[in-house]
């Protein structure tokens, strides 16, 4: 045990410390391309993060024209865009 009575501690930067818009717009774009739908624009990605990937995910797919039978897919899609190009298209945000 530490000295401070824990052994750990998890900070969730996502939004907070660091913007990550940007790598949720290009994963999406990657994943929506993948199934032949068009990008959503920054500003709905904006309203809908952060009430989990999964409602991210049906929402994009419901903006872009998509459909649920196509959720697997896409989840599955998302995650492989999301990793390959994690904190490659986020800023730090500044605190004044």
């Amino acid at each position: 045990m530490s000295l401070l009575g824990f052994d750990a501690a998890l900070v969730d930067l996502d939004g907070t410390l660091v913007d990550t818009i940007g790598d949720f717009e290009v994963a999406l774009a990657r994943t929506l391309a993948d199934l032949g739908l068009a990008p959503v624009g920054r500003a709905f990605i904006e309203r809908t993060v952060g009430q989990g990937s999964e409602h991210l995910i049906r929402s994009t797919l419901a903006e872009a024209g998509g459909t649920p039978a196509q959720y697997d897919t896409a989840w599955a899609l998302y995650q492989q865009h999301y990793r390959a190009i994690n904190q490659r298209f986020a800023d730090a945000v500044v605190l004044e």
